[in-house]
């Protein structure tokens, strides 16, 4: 069957969205309203293929944005996305796919090309288009039960007494209701991303999001609070049967009172209570032990998925040039930004992030 692959317009991008919906392996990234959400932000170019069959039939979609930063430019799908890759009805499909994103990587002269896979590639696919295959980064699945004392069976003690103690001390947890709600959200973000020394979004991307998929029950913000303030809350993406822990904030201040893992736990139970089958914890560097084991006294199921590169795997610790320039960057920045007031770090931080990623 012959294939052919051309630059997504206009004209096609209601098949695309048909498309992605369908498709086993599609997630809130693959969309195009995330799309916008990232144009609008980052200022990043979008390069998003689409592969049709013989009857014109979409048969793949690949997105990907060309990105520069201080790790020099590249072809990426997804930044600041947990997920990307093409998805694909064939094996052939997924091969041209990725065939035309290598071509065009040569064509603007970028350093690499990387794709944010949830699953593994045939072999015959990584060998024909020399990728290089690396399986640094772990997903973390909770499979949900319509039973939610079946899902709670799940958690460890520790976790379970957590919760208890969070409502014991009177926190309670509630679903977002409008901008002011995720305003209140982006404030925590602040806090969270100033104890490890990283710039914020700007708070039009917080809006951008909750206009753009909110209405289309596409994303979830809950927020933790005691005595009617918010301390710590989750933004969840709810896509088909799967929930995804996009991100997670709070205010240190208040950690005694466990908000996070009760935050944590209503969402789960939310996800039971609507027919949700799986909450992905997201994407875990392998080394951060303590991280994974978090996860996994969720209940969650741990296993490596794969991100795949060309023309070689990208590493700052074998790029010289790049090691020197962004480590010692980034070190300066981390320490700033830890350091930095937050009234100054909501104004500098979003030009910035986009270098940082």
């Amino acid at each position: 069957m012959e294939i052919t692959v051309k630059d997504l317009t206009i004209e096609d991008e209601k098949e695309w969205q048909t498309f992605v919906y369908e498709s086993n392996n599609g997630t809130v990234y693959h969309l195009l309203e995330w799309r916008d959400i990232l144009k609008k932000e980052y200022q990043f170019k979008p390069e998003y293929l689409l592969a049709r069959d013989s009857d014109a039939k979409i048969c793949g979609v690949l997105p990907l944005f060309y990105v520069k930063n201080f790790r020099g430019a590249r072809l990426e799908s997804l930044p600041f996305s947990i997920y990307g890759g093409p998805i694909a009805t064939t094996t052939d499909a997924f091969s041209m796919l990725i065939k035309a994103a290598i071509e065009k990587s040569i064509e603007m002269k970028s350093k690499y090309l990387v794709l944010k896979m949830q699953h593994d590639l045939q072999k015959n696919v990584i060998f024909e288009n020399n990728l290089i295959e690396d399986k640094y980064y772990i997903r973390s699945v909770l499979e949900l039960s319509e039973n939610q004392d079946e899902t709670w069976a799940k958690l460890s003690r520790d976790k379970k007494r957590q919760v208890k103690n969070a409502r014991k001390m009177n926190v309670t947890v509630r679903i977002a209701e409008n901008l002011d709600d995720v305003k209140s959200f982006y404030e925590l973000e602040l806090l969270t991303r100033k104890k490890h020394g990283l710039p914020t979004p700007s708070l039009r991307y917080f809006y951008d999001i909750w206009r753009t998929l909110e209405a289309k029950n596409l994303v979830r913000i809950l927020l933790a609070e005691h005595n009617e303030k918010a301390i710590a809350g989750t933004m969840l993406f709810t896509f088909k049967d799967t929930i995804l822990y996009a991100i997670g904030a709070s205010d240190m201040r208040y950690l005694k009172y466990r908000p996070n893992n009760l935050v944590l736990w209503e969402g789960i139970e939310w996800g039971c209570r609507n027919g949700y089958r799986y909450f992905d914890f997201g994407g875990t560097p392998s080394d951060h032990l303590s991280l994974l084991d978090f996860k996994k006294r969720w209940g969650a199921i741990n296993n490596f998925y794969p991100y795949y590169y060309f023309p070689q795997k990208y590493s700052i610790k074998s790029d010289t040039a790049a090691q020197n320039n962004n480590g010692i960057v980034q070190r300066a920045g981390t320490y700033l930004f830890k350091k930095m007031p937050i009234c100054i770090s909501k104004i500098v931080g979003p030009p910035l992030i986009k270098y940082f990623g």
